[in-house]
């Protein structure tokens, strides 16, 4: 559907002429095609004026020519001012979500080009770019937007300015309505701090992840960020001889998990996790000061409590370390079945303290390489609509996994491409 059609909707709602939306048009779709709209006010106006004339039949209520006329009229006077915003009030739903489930419906997924080394950048946005919540609240703004301006960041013809928080908005406005089949994120790196603007080698995506949610958070404030990815642990400290114990809250953005210090052929997820958060002992060269025996305790046991979840779980499989004697940094290989579902509650038991915590695996970053200094990485989403469909994207590259095929057998297939960031939401 071209802008025209949509411009008839949005005068018919805006000015309450009922027209049968629910099953003559796909609202999203008539959105997109406003965003990206170049053609003349002028054309515009005659356009709607023949396609309402050939469309009255289909509405549900009679237009007189007054009615008629006074629609022409204000569209003449507003249409390329009209806000997304103005429309959502009637409409009741989010444009720039429903826009996105409806590209992603129809496989219209796209790329984020190589910029020189940046696939850390390209695979880790995408995945952000899938978490639902994160990119309404990223979006929002655009949202207050006139049409023309949103053109114009469609078009490219976008500011160069260093914000992070503006430029991730653009890119991932383009990521929805651009009619390329990728984006350019040179923009968007030139505003990262200098250890990522000014790099020309490849980068830890997980290292990016967490600089970059924290630019955010200073922006948008920390319970944005916690509020989508913030769970709160409580970890205890008992000393082995007096038998009293301290314990601090600490907020987690992610979950960090170690593998087996003999490296073998293959890992689960679910055993990680319960190894990672069984109780740990210190012995006297490790331990903590304890302040009722007023000395070094012989012995510390930690425990670990998860007192309250996140709504998008992000866990880190910490495949990479730095060897001092070789002065190089390592990856440990290990393949890892990765579980579609996961279950906290039933999977940590002792060691959390909520009633649900039921997630759904929707977006994978994985890495292929020998080191985070060597190597490439690209992503893995679960398509919106089809929970059967994982797409892969690979830079400017973007297609669909064979019919059938999921997460875990693309990794079997392809043993030196190992998954390095899991992204989880609440099920």
């Amino acid at each position: 559907m071209d802008n025209t059609e949509f411009l008839i909707i949005a005068f018919y709602k805006k000015y309450e002429i009922k027209p049968l939306l629910s099953d003559y048009f796909n609202f999203a779709t008539i959105v997109c095609s406003l965003y990206k709209a170049k053609t003349q006010e002028a054309s515009l106006i005659l356009a709607l004026e023949k396609l309402i004339s050939s469309q009255r039949k289909k509405l549900d209520c009679k237009l007189s020519s007054s009615q008629f006329e006074g629609i022409l009229s204000r569209a003449k006077a507003s249409t390329w001012s009209l806000k997304i915003s103005d429309l959502e009030k009637s409409a009741n739903f989010s444009a720039t979500d429903t826009l996105t489930q409806n590209f992603r419906r129809n496989n219209k997924y796209k790329g984020i080009k190589n910029a020189g080394n940046t696939c850390y950048l390209a695979a880790t946005l995408q995945a952000l770019f899938a978490t639902q919540e994160f990119r309404m609240k990223i979006l929002e703004s655009l949202e207050e937007m006139s049409c023309s301006s949103l053109t114009n960041i469609v078009s490219g013809e976008d500011s160069k300015k260093k914000d992070i928080l503006e430029q991730t908005r653009r890119i991932f406005f383009q990521l929805i309505a651009s009619e390329s089949e990728s984006v350019d994120p040179y923009n968007f790196k030139k505003a990262l701090p200098d250890q990522f603007s000014l790099a020309n080698t490849e980068q830890d995506a997980f290292e990016f992840l967490q600089v970059y949610l924290d630019c955010l958070e200073k922006q948008l404030g920390p319970e944005v960020i916690n509020n989508l990815f913030g769970g709160e642990m409580l970890t205890k400290w008992e000393c082995q001889q007096c038998f009293i114990s301290r314990a601090k809250k600490s907020v987690f953005l992610h979950l960090g998990l170690n593998f087996r210090e003999t490296e073998g052929q293959y890992e689960d997820l679910v055993q990680m996790l319960i190894r990672n958060f069984e109780n740990s002992v210190f012995e006297e060269e490790a331990s903590l000061n304890c302040d009722n025996c007023k000395t070094k305790s012989l012995l510390t046991l930690q425990k670990i409590e998860i007192t309250q979840v996140p709504q998008y779980l992000i866990i880190v499989l910490n495949r990479f370390y730095f060897r001092r004697g070789e002065q190089q940094g390592c990856k440990i290989s290990t393949n890892v079945d990765i579980h579609p579902f996961i279950d906290l509650v039933d999977i940590l038991r002792d060691q959390i303290n909520v009633r649900q915590a039921k997630y759904q695996l929707y977006a994978i970053v994985i890495h292929k390489g020998s080191s985070s200094e060597h190597g490439h990485y690209y992503s893995l989403i679960r398509d919106n609509e089809d929970p059967n469909l994982w797409v892969l994207l690979n830079d400017s590259l973007t297609y669909s996994l064979a019919e059938g095929e999921n997460h875990q057998e693309h990794l079997n297939r392809y043993k030196e491409d190992t998954p390095y960031i899991l992204f989880y939401k609440k099920h």
